[in-house]
């Protein structure tokens, strides 16, 4: 392959290319055996993570989590560890006999109906319709009240606010904190570089190639978040490191490995249904922004939301309809289609 000088010879690079270019176009997949699958999923999780220690220097590592260089460190990280695992997608499982008609950006969930990102964003926000119902409320409250530590004051008649200013302030209260370097760059790497670079690797890369071994969609859609929750068990060490009591640690990474794999089996299923990987970046942003449900609208104060305390039923109330609505919406045509794309895509 290589000529006396040690080089790529002219024919065999242009082989290279051209190889490489028809897999791009033309992804016929390779079909994989369980064993195969999940050694590269396992290998892909501790690149990931790994590449937060190796690719960050060691007295970066040594700074807080939320220290902006270690913010711009590890984002730059996962971004080139990203590109990289996308790049060496289909020179490992495009082969070059036969032919497709998927691309692998198809492949990828890189192409996809544009109508995937709001249908799945509006399944989502089915499920935060308790949470969005207390911040809607609380915004309106806000209108004709002062609130100080949980407790509503009515105003004077002249001082109320607009409905636009009360959601602001709900929604966007916080939003000054961006004008702040630190809390920006945290901002980016949860909103931004977490939820891109996440669904790139663990759903845009591992769950096509576990579709390649003949497993059903719905085993698919529950084992490959297995790789996303573990892949978070590293915070472990941070919060070791940080001071926090040793069964605190085992408490918080138990509860972070159960959401983390919840969430990631939503994003398979999402993905595999709609062949759209901005759906679910789409769907981890808006995840990301809610964060868990807030409960202290059943506290009478202390909370953001004690003010709410009177109208705890009605809240309580959208809870429960937005998760019926969230269940129900699993089998809409209209939110996802009949035919799981990504399964046409890779075994088409």
């Amino acid at each position: 392959a290589f000529e006396a000088g040690g080089c790529l010879s002219h024919d065999d690079a242009m082989r290279f290319v051209t190889g490489v270019a028809h897999a791009i176009t033309s992804c016929h997949h390779r079909k994989l055996s369980i064993w195969q699958a999940f050694l590269y999923c396992t290998i892909l999780s501790i690149v990931f993570v790994g590449g937060l220690y190796f690719l960050v220097p060691v007295r970066v590592r040594s700074l807080a989590r939320d220290d902006v260089i270690h913010v711009k460190w590890r984002a730059s990280a996962v971004v080139v560890i990203s590109f990289a695992t996308l790049f060496s997608y289909p020179m490992l499982f495009c082969i070059e006999e036969g032919s497709s008609n998927h691309s692998v950006f198809q492949v990828l969930g890189l192409v996809a109906d544009p109508l995937a990102t709001p249908r799945v964003l509006l399944h989502v926000m089915t499920l935060y319709l308790g949470p969005l119902s207390a911040l809607l409320m609380k915004a309106n409250l806000l209108r004709t009240h002062q609130i100080r530590g949980g407790q509503a004051r009515k105003r004077e008649r002249n001082k109320e606010i607009p409905y636009t200013s009360a959601l602001y302030s709900v929604f966007f209260g916080d939003l000054s904190r961006m004008f702040n370097q630190s809390e920006r760059w945290v901002a980016i790497r949860n909103l931004v570089v977490a939820p891109v670079s996440e669904e790139l690797v663990f759903r845009g890369c591992m769950v096509p190639v576990l579709l390649a071994t003949g497993l059903n969609a719905v085993a698919v859609a529950w084992i490959a978040p297995l790789f996303f929750g573990t892949a978070h068990a590293h915070h472990a060490v941070l919060r070791l490191r940080e001071g926090m009591k040793p069964i605190m640690v085992i408490l918080l990474t138990t509860f972070q490995f159960a959401y983390t794999s919840l969430f990631g089996a939503y994003c398979a299923h999402a993905f595999i249904r709609t062949g759209s990987i901005m759906a679910v970046i789409g769907a981890h942003f808006f995840c990301n922004v809610m964060g868990l449900p807030d409960f202290g609208f059943l506290n009478q104060a202390g909370s953001f939301l004690s003010c709410l305390y009177p109208s705890r039923k009605i809240i309580i109330l959208m809870y429960v309809l937005g998760l019926a609505l969230f269940i129900i919406g699993f089998s809409s045509n209209t939110l996802f289609p009949r035919v799981n794309i990504l399964s046409v895509s890779v075994m088409g």
